[in-house]
């Protein structure tokens, strides 16, 4: 009889007896292919965190039990012979979970449900804030990642950072060839560490790809039939339209096709527009205006805490003033708290204030130093207080180096520790102005216990740019250009990758410091919000009428003289007044009391002119005017024993002999007036 083949022969099945249980292993994989792609996802993902915590509980178990038999086996090895032999064994079996361990997670954890960096747990176990800080600082989902195999780590991350894609993905694949699809990008995200082929890379691959013989396409059509039929209706929601912000079109800025900047052309908004807005419309406009000027203020506020850092006249304290002007006009049911050394203070509205003079019967240093402490006790209360309950604070922090030297090293660090690590679970908007190059000038090098990296990533640090400018071949001062960045922590000067921020544009200039005579964008910005302006006579931006504008040379180096040095007594000199002369200048900070206090005259009886002669000494000058023999030196006017004791205390600071001249004189080493400047020193100090 001729043989034929028989037409209802088996069809050999592809897969493998070693590879039959891997699919198992997934959900069922009819519903990927029957279109259920998000739910089959999110099943998958949940399905590797669950089997993650069980790893990670039977490893933990492993290490406590091998760990806890070997200490009572090696404690009790008398009791018993065999209690060695348990001991070694049950050490046997804690050091493979802890090998086990390390070959998977490729980390050194050695005790039990602890992971990371041993020494560093170690150092934060004896300080009791230090050790919840480093157990709030730990990730579980990390710790839990570490418990898969390589393969099922890559897709845990994937699953979790990527579900969206990946549905998008797979709706476009027909049904059939989901599951070879997804495994497909999930070798090559594995492959390519976290990057996916394109859809026409998927749809080019797939076009080869026959569909999988092993899905069983009956329960494919049932999954199907059974979402295809109409599911209970929830009742609808009902829906309220809210009464619409009345808006202002904001002036757009005029098209050129030179690369002028972008603030250069920006015109002003109008400001009578915007004084009709409510305060809170009005704000978000004056922040779209400044983004379209090409200052993304926005970056700004990253975080809860916001660090403007930098050199001195950089405009650290204009940014803060603007920051929080706005941050108050966003909320107006918020409050401003703020904490400053000195008496430079900006006109704008604040709930509590405490500076120099909220303390005007003492001395500026005394004043500074009970500011620190009542800055130290509003800490204190702060972080005693519940979490969120300082959600209506904006807290500004200036001078924060200048006030923090006042306190202990205890209080400072404690301070500093607070602010990176725990105060923004009160809830607060926290300003920080701080004066130094980076962040390690303000905590210093050995006093983070551990918490370097924490302290520069609790908080956004904004860099500035200044400039020098010349007055005169003998004078400079230095000027804020407006630039700001997000800066590097480690060092302040630098700005990050796609941190630019941008130059406060020129609208937004028009006032003029009263007391330095440069532009003010803080004050300027108030003319936009006149309620927040401050009505404290302490605050007014007043000048007095007799007053003549500052030499601004002169009043720097007043200002440095005051925070450095101390002027010793001396007798006031016999002046005789010469109205028909004007002062050279007249101080009117406190640099000018201490001045006073030591016997150098600030009114407008000197008889000195405008202008010093380039040549000839100060004694010839003194004939001119009427002024007592008694010698004066420096452009401050100082006595010898003034300068003496001045001299003699920048001198024990390891200062040169040329830094000195340069800091009191005002003048370049070879350059203009340094001769006459260097003669007068060596006249006292030979």
């Amino acid at each position: 009889m001729e043989f034929s083949p028989d037409i209802h022969q088996p069809i050999p099945q592809l897969a493998t007896k070693e590879t039959a249980s891997l699919r198992a292993d997934y959900p069922c994989i009819e519903h990927l292919e029957a279109g259920n792609i998000a739910p089959w996802l999110v099943e998958r993902l949940d399905q590797l965190l669950v089997r993650a915590k069980t790893e990670r509980a039977g490893m933990n178990l492993a290490k406590c039990v091998t760990l806890a038999t070997a200490s009572i086996g090696a404690v009790c090895y008398a009791t018993s012979p065999l209690a060695p032999i348990g001991a070694l064994v049950a050490g046997l079996g804690y050091a493979w979970s802890v090998v086990q361990d390390m070959t998977d997670s490729h980390q050194f954890a050695p005790i039990p449900f602890v992971r990371g960096n041993f020494l560093e747990f170690l150092s934060a176990m004896g300080d009791s804030e230090a050790r919840a800080e480093w157990f709030a600082g730990s990730n579980e989902i990390v710790d839990l990642m570490n418990h898969l195999t390589p393969l099922e780590r890559s897709e845990f991350v994937m699953l979790r950072q990527y579900t969206n894609t990946l549905t998008d993905f797979l709706t476009g694949v027909e049904a059939g060839k989901r599951f070879y699809a997804y495994r497909w990008l999930l070798d090559n995200f594995t492959t390519y560490r976290g990057a996916f082929p394109t859809v026409e890379q998927l749809g080019k691959h797939l076009a080869q790809v026959a569909p999988d013989p092993r899905i069983n396409h009956a329960q494919v059509t049932l999954i199907q039939q059974q979402s295809q039929q109409p599911q209970p209706q929830l009742p609808s929601p009902k829906f309220t339209e809210l009464p619409q912000p009345q808006l202002v079109q904001l002036p757009s800025p005029p098209q050129s096709p030179t690369a002028a900047p972008a603030n250069a052309q920006t015109i002003a908004p109008d400001i009578q527009s915007l004084l009709s807005l409510p305060l809170h419309h009005r704000a978000i406009a004056i922040i779209e205006a400044l983004t379209n000027s090409g200052f993304d203020i926005a970056k700004c506020i990253r975080d809860q805490i916001t660090v403007i850092a930098g050199n001195q006249r950089g405009g650290k304290g204009t940014l803060m003033a603007i920051l929080a002007i706005l941050s108050k006009a966003l909320e107006p049911n918020t409050k401003i708290h703020y904490f400053t050394a000195g008496s430079d203070i900006y006109p704008f509205a604040c709930h509590r204030l405490l500076c120099r003079l909220s303390y005007p019967q003492l001395e500026g240093a005394k004043a500074d130093a009970l500011v620190a402490g009542d800055l130290y006790q509003y800490l204190r209360e702060m972080d005693n207080a519940n979490q969120n309950s300082y959600t209506d604070i904006i807290l500004v922090i200036d001078e924060a180096v200048a006030l923090s030297d006042y306190l202990s090293d205890e209080q400072k660090q404690w301070i500093i520790r607070f602010l990176f690590t725990r105060a923004s679970k009160k809830g607060a908007q926290i300003f920080v102005v701080l004066h130094g190059k980076n962040l390690t000038s303000w905590v210093g090098t050995k006093n983070t216990a551990g918490f370097g990296d924490t302290f520069k990533s609790g908080a956004t640090f904004i860099g500035c740019e200044a400039t020098s400018k010349k007055l005169s071949p003998l004078k400079s001062i230095s000027l804020a250009t407006g630039r700001y960045f997000l800066a590097d922590p480690d060092s302040f000067d630098k700005p990050i990758a796609h941190g630019e921020i941008g130059i406060i544009p020129e609208w937004l200039k028009t006032e003029v410091n009263p007391h330095s005579g440069q532009p003010d964008p803080a004050r300027t910005l108030l003319k936009y919000f006149p309620e927040l302006r401050s009505d404290s006579p302490a605050l007014a931006d007043s000048v007095p009428p007799q007053e003549k504008p500052q030499d601004e040379f002169l009043n720097q180096a007043r200002a440095w003289i005051n925070d450095n040095w101390i002027i010793s007594d001396a007798p006031p000199p016999t002046l005789h007044p010469n109205p028909s002369d004007t002062d050279r200048y007249q101080p009117t900070d406190k640099a000018s009391e201490v001045l006073e206090s030591s016997g150098i005259d600030t009114e407008n009886d000197t008889g000195i002119g405008d202008t010093i002669p380039e040549t000839g000494d100060f004694n010839t000058l003194a004939d001119d005017t009427g002024i007592d023999t008694d010698r004066r030196y420096t452009p401050a006017f100082l006595t010898s024993e003034q300068l003496t004791g001045i001299v003699k205390q920048m001198a024990d600071k390891k200062m040169s002999q040329t830094q000195i001249i340069q800091s009191l004189w005002g003048v370049e080493k070879n350059g203009k007036g340094w001769k006459q400047a260097y003669t007068e020193y060596k006249e006292l100090f030979p």
